[in-house]
């Protein structure tokens, strides 16, 4: 049964292509299961992206702050096609430390901006805690547009009781895609999880005693 929880986009009538000057900086991705995820830094990866300079990030309407600018923190990952007319566009942005968050947007052709939806993809840790999120698109009602099915994984250790088991939250979402906004579809949940065991089986089991 389907939950009423509706994610309104920011983009009217319908997200579009932007202009080459926009494009160049993302690469295309295709298939019927694509895979967002955090890249690791140590080692190329298709989710590392294009460097956009800040200056030209403000102008797309990114969130970036006040010059003078210290680094580059965004860059241009992939375009994908949604399905008719649909096109995403996956940004690497600013996390906890780094620009490990793999965002959403749409591109409005009215304002020239592109527009955040949410977030698909992080990956960052501290003090005995881990979070990471990962998200696929892929169709799930099987009508010829890409969904978002996202797993999120919450990993937390106390360091001054190595012996105690570590708490271990999992979470698997499906967002359906709709012109007026993403619904989330709880009754697809265990295609979804299957899903998500079949690409990151190593970190979903990891701790399986502790369930």
């Amino acid at each position: 049964m389907l939950r009423a929880l509706l994610f309104l986009l920011l983009v009217a009538p319908l997200p579009v292509s932007s202009s080459n000057a926009v494009d160049r900086f993302f690469s295309a991705l295709k298939g019927t299961s694509i895979h967002i995820f955090t890249p690791g830094f140590n080692e190329k990866s298709p989710m590392d992206g294009k460097p956009i300079l800040p200056g030209f990030a403000k102008a797309l309407g990114l969130d970036v702050g006040s010059p003078p600018y210290d680094s580059i923190e965004f860059y241009g990952v992939a375009i994908i096609q949604q399905g008719r007319g649909i096109v995403a566009y996956i940004v690497r942005e600013p996390g906890m430390y780094e620009s490990s968050v793999l965002a959403l947007y749409y591109f409005n052709s009215k304002t020239h901006r592109l527009e955040k939806q949410l977030d698909l993809a992080d990956h960052w840790g501290d003090d005995g805690y881990t979070y990471e999120k990962d998200s696929w698109f892929i169709d799930v009602d099987g009508d010829g547009y890409l969904d978002i099915v996202s797993k999120e994984l919450k990993h937390s250790i106390d360091l001054e009781r190595m012996d105690d088991p570590p708490v271990i939250q999992r979470k698997v979402s499906v967002l359906l895609y709709r012109p007026s906004g993403y619904i989330s579809d709880s009754s697809n949940s265990f295609n979804a999880t299957s899903l998500a065991l079949k690409h990151d089986e190593d970190l979903w089991q990891d701790h399986e005693h502790c369930k």
